[in-house]
């Protein structure tokens, strides 16, 4: 996404404005590279001549100060001597700049024909999906996704400060305590959300389709609104109808909000069995981009500071107050876009439910590694720890009660994303070929089991090793 990598440019350049040295290095170190592959290749004017020597001695020099760089960064994994990081020197190589820098190409390409084959693989793929029971009432189901949403920072969830005011007001309303994201990168993370994929078995989702496709098999009309770009999922074409509010990837992002008015004319159409998905930019880094000023409540935020002229890095700990800041004005809006959802669609009077999950965490420099972000091949336990709110309409309640209790009885239970494609199936009463109510937290028949999280460079780990 464009603009994503916009943003993440323009913080680049404010930290090479606050440390110019150490940001001019950056740059100089592929840029060296690049100077002696023309060399080497004699890709330069056939006026200049350089000896072999010189190319051996430029060779050297440049490999010395590179290498400078990559000695460091894997020594520093002497410090935190607990972590995963030390039993794996290809997790090393994949984070250390510039070597990293090609590897994630190399996979980004890798990920692109995967996708490119997805279209071929699920031709012909049914779930042989039916409804349990037919119902003579209006069904409408709301699956919203969030962005980088960590658990510990909603205040319904017991956070100091009150960043949930909206949902705290809402009756019924199961806030779950125990979810693993099972990635941390939203690429990764959506597939395993909504298709049978799971940390282990990540090909799955290349041979099959989502649930998309069984709901559409129900006979509901299926539909996919995001704030996101369209690279960010392989899904909407599954969906009767797809809504991208950045149709581009060059596009600004709107507000999640900018959603909202497009749902409700969705929610008045005549339609008897509705299944929708909503994908968010919700707390994605810039944070200060995701809400209007209306919301920028704790302060200093960059958001006030950007105002003001002042320059913020989202890297530096003398920043992290007013980063928090910022971060905890996006949830707060967030809770506002969620709360806004469910009131519409309580108001259809239908048989209904409103699930909020997001695809993975993010770092704050919580403790002495200093990390922000997300998505680096070691994950930690503040990336991978989220959120997750499930409101019934009383119709529901009443039509499916065993249900409504399975979900309030599981809320604190070991549970992640791997759980959400089995849950929502459960939820709206699909049958389908390989069904496992062991793995839907609506069903009395759920089941613990081992979490695991999938990292950047497509290694598994267990979850309870995050720290």
């Amino acid at each position: 996404n464009v603009n994503e990598t916009r943003e993440f440019f323009l913080n680049v350049f404010t930290f090479m404005a606050k440390s110019p040295l150490l940001g001019i290095l950056y740059f100089l170190i592929p840029l060296s590279w690049v100077l002696y592959l023309l060399i080497v290749t004699t890709k330069i004017p056939k006026d200049i001549r350089i000896s072999s020597t010189m190319k051996k001695a430029y060779l050297g020099v440049t490999l010395v100060f590179i290498s400078s760089f990559f000695v460091h960064n894997v020594s520093a994994v002497g410090k935190f001597p607990n972590t995963i990081e030390t039993t794996s020197f290809t997790n090393r190589f994949y984070d250390t700049y510039p070597y990293g820098s090609f590897s994630k190409l190399l996979q980004a390409h890798h990920y692109v024909r995967l996708e490119q084959s997805r279209t071929e693989n699920i031709k012909g793929f049914t779930f042989n999906a039916t409804a349990k029971k037919e119902l003579n009432e209006k069904e409408v189901y709301v699956l919203i996704i969030g962005e980088s949403s960590r658990y510990s920072n909603w205040g319904i969830n017991g956070y100091t400060r009150n960043t949930s005011p909206q949902l705290n007001r809402i009756d019924g309303l199961i806030s779950y305590s125990n979810v693993s994201a099972c990635a941390s990168q939203t690429i990764l993370a959506i597939p395993i959300m909504c298709t049978r994929a799971t940390p282990d078995n990540y090909s799955i989702w290349y041979r099959e389709k989502s649930f998309l496709a069984a709901f559409k098999e129900c006979n509901y009309k299926t539909y996919w609104i995001s704030n996101q770009a369209k690279d960010t999922s392989a899904f909407e074409n599954e969906a009767d109808e797809t809504i991208y509010l950045n149709p581009n990837k060059h596009s600004n992002a709107h507000y999640d909000g900018d959603m909202l008015p497009i749902l409700q004319k969705i929610l008045e159409r005549d339609e008897s069995k509705v299944f929708i998905v909503i994908h968010t930019m919700g707390n994605h880094q810039n944070y200060w981009n995701r809400y209007p000023d209306k919301f920028d409540v704790f302060k200093p935020s960059p958001k006030q500071q950007i105002k003001q002229k002042h320059g913020v890095v989202l890297n530096s700990i003398k920043d992290r107050n007013t980063i928090v800041n910022s971060y905890d004005n996006s949830i707060l809006y967030t809770d506002f876009f969620i709360s806004s959802i469910i009131r519409m669609v309580e108001k259809t009077d239908s048989l209904s439910s409103v699930v909020f999950v997001p695809d993975h965490a993010e770092n704050l420099c919580d403790d002495e590694r200093q990390l922000y972000y997300r998505g680096r091949p070691i994950p930690t336990k503040y990336e991978a720890h989220i959120p997750m709110f499930i409101w019934l309409s009383d119709s529901y309640k009443s039509t499916y009660p065993a249900k409504a209790q399975s979900f309030i009885a599981h809320k604190d239970r070991a549970t992640s994303e791997e759980n959400i494609f089995y849950s929502m199936m459960d939820m709206c009463n699909i049958g389908y070929d390989g069904e496992d109510l062991t793995k839907s937290i609506a069903s009395n028949t759920f089941s613990e089991k081992e979490r695991n999280f999938l990292t950047v460079s497509y290694t598994v780990i267990p979850y309870k090793n995050l720290f």
